[in-house]
């Protein structure tokens, strides 16, 4: 029986998917590595050392970013539920390349997001809500580092969003004991005119009394979609890959904080989903109804990144986040019965798979084997040292973590 064959018979789902790194394509990826060294105190990793690098050839320029959890500075209860290690961390990739199919219009989309984002207080765009989440227990510092180099960001409940260089947003999330914050508002209509408010200052501290500390806890929380239709993107990954729904089933006191947290979210003003993997970190798919896009059609991104190949190189794969699961084989077992054709792409030896979400975002897929596969050029391979699993919680995160070999095809 072939493989395919076989796998239509195959009813198992995968399990336990993890995250590893997320990717971004950007105008220049050194000066927003820096941004992300300087803020978070993130590690900037040689070009040579970083696996998009590997991948994408001679005329791309690649930056990566090392963020370390330091999971001794977590509560006890949390070190001893995730069996985490001082030496965890996690990646952030930058890539551009100007001689990669599409990257015209890739440019063109980091440039569009950089000027739609105003980061004003009183002001939110839809595609603020595509960015990477961070837990931080000093997320007060961060703030008093943005606000000595006049850095704009804005907050929302237990939130710090900033914009790095190229239009990526991130959203720090952890205790803020100086800074100004207030709900997310989920029905405050945004448009041209809250996009050209003022900017204020959101310290009730002075600057020079909040104290700029080394960075002691930076651990993935979350990524989160900008999507037209929340549920859709929900309901393939609870069918097709058998994750769970995390936001409104959450019981206890954590469900009753947030669904606080996120009112008028389930319908009203807008969509909100909340996607479990293994080890706690989640996907979040935000779909707002009176939030401005600043004509940056979300629908018609979603329809063009679908309409772009999984098996050939462009552009926008840069975009993309990398997770790792258990038994890939079982992934590609689910994809093959579960989902339609176009939606994923597996490496000749089945040991690595790649698809997209119905709203068109990129997930690059690798065994956890003590090693894990990424096959942009399927032509050459090198060895890297890289960590191998995160556990984060709903935003009081906690990481574990341990060292493997990884092989980069």
């Amino acid at each position: 029986m072939d493989v395919l064959a076989q796998s239509k018979q195959q009813a198992a789902l995968p399990r336990h998917l993890k995250y590893r790194y997320s990717s971004f394509y950007v105008s220049d990826p050194v000066v927003s590595a820096k941004f992300v060294v300087k803020y978070l105190d993130g590690s900037l990793l040689p070009m040579d050392a970083s696996p998009i690098h590997r991948l994408v050839g001679e005329t791309s320029v690649t930056a990566g970013v090392r963020l370390y959890c330091g999971c001794s500075m977590l509560p006890v209860q949390f070190q001893k539920t995730s069996n985490c290690k001082d030496t965890s961390y996690s990646d952030i990739y930058f890539w551009h390349d100007s001689t990669a199919f599409e990257a015209e219009r890739a440019e063109h989309f980091s440039r569009a997001l950089e000027a739609l984002h105003s980061m004003v207080q009183d002001d939110w765009d839809w595609w603020q809500d595509w960015h990477l989440g961070l837990w931080s227990s000093e997320v007060d510092t961060i703030a008093v580092r943005l606000l000595k180099d006049g850095v704009p960001f804005v907050t929302r409940s237990n939130s710090l969003y900033v914009m790095v260089p190229g239009g990526i947003t991130l959203q720090l999330i952890g205790p803020l004991k100086s800074i100004y914050s207030e709900d997310f508002h989920f029905c405050r209509r945004t448009g041209i005119e809250t996009a050209r408010l003022p900017r204020y200052p959101q310290n009730f501290s002075t600057v020079q009394s909040i104290i700029d500390q080394p960075i002691k806890t930076m651990l993935p929380s979350h990524q989160s979609f900008a999507v037209s239709n929340a549920s859709e993107n929900m309901e393939w990954l609870a069918t097709v890959l058998n994750v769970p729904e995390r936001l409104w089933t959450a019981s206890g006191e954590v469900g009753k904080v947030v669904i606080k947290l996120h009112r008028y979210a389930r319908g009203e003003c807008a969509k909100i989903e909340w996607a479990g993997l293994g080890n706690g970190f989640s996907f979040h798919f935000v779909q707002q109804y009176y939030k401005r896009d600043g004509g940056l059609s979300i629908k018609q991104h979603e329809q063009f990144m679908g309409s772009l190949p999984l098996n050939e190189p462009h552009a926008f794969q840069a975009m993309h986040v990398g997770l790792v699961v258990d038994d890939v084989r079982t992934l590609n077992h689910a994809l093959i019965s579960r989902a339609q054709r176009s939606y994923y792409q597996f490496a000749d030896d089945l040991t690595h798979s790649r698809f997209r979400l119905p709203s068109g975002y990129i997930i690059n897929a690798y065994a956890d084997v003590g090693g894990f596969q990424l096959s942009h050029a399927p032509t050459h391979s090198t060895e890297v040292a890289m960590p191998l699993a995160l556990l984060v919680s709903l935003g009081i995160s906690f990481f574990a973590a341990s060292t493997g070999r990884f092989l980069l095809l």
